[in-house]
């Protein structure tokens, strides 16, 4: 996602993941920045991470993290079954000490090749592609009514992922 603001643009990525049943985990919210600001996560779902990087995209430090809560949250739940996680193929995924994490913990990583997650994903294209396309609306929207500068506190606080 990308929020306009009045000297650029600032960058912010949203890691969400759903089961096929409709089971959600917290989401993860990565900024550009240096550090977390308090009361960033104000209005998000329970348990929601939080992180920041230069350039407010995802890393592979970023995913590890992401990737232990994950089998964490499958854990309470699916008594040792072998789990499919479906993740794009940014460089961030594609990583051994990843990949050995998911094999020892029964998870089995299908990881679609690089820029066709427009097309392939399915939280991309039927949840993603809507909800960007609206966020960029309400930016637009609030521009437009003169209200200036969007800092990051307004930008994510209470979207409605809950």
């Amino acid at each position: 996602m990308t929020t306009l603001s009045d000297d650029g643009s600032v960058t912010a990525t949203l890691l969400y993941c759903v089961s096929a049943a409709g089971e959600k985990m917290p989401p993860f919210y990565l900024f550009q920045g240096k550090y977390v600001l308090d009361g960033l996560l104000q209005g998000a779902p329970p348990d929601s991470l939080i992180g920041v990087s230069e350039n407010g995209w995802m890393d592979s430090d970023h995913f590890f993290a992401w990737l232990t809560r994950f089998v964490a949250h499958i854990d309470k739940t699916r008594k040792d079954a072998r789990v499919l996680l479906v993740v794009d193929g940014h460089r961030s995924r594609i990583q051994l000490v990843a990949a050995e994490y998911a094999k020892q913990h029964n998870v089995d990583l299908l990881i679609f090749p690089s820029h066709t997650t427009h097309l392939l994903q399915p939280l991309d294209v039927a949840c993603f592609k809507p909800f960007k396309d609206r966020y960029r609306q309400e930016i637009k929207l609030h521009y437009s009514t003169g209200k200036g500068y969007i800092n990051k506190l307004e930008s994510f606080s209470g979207l409605p992922f809950s």
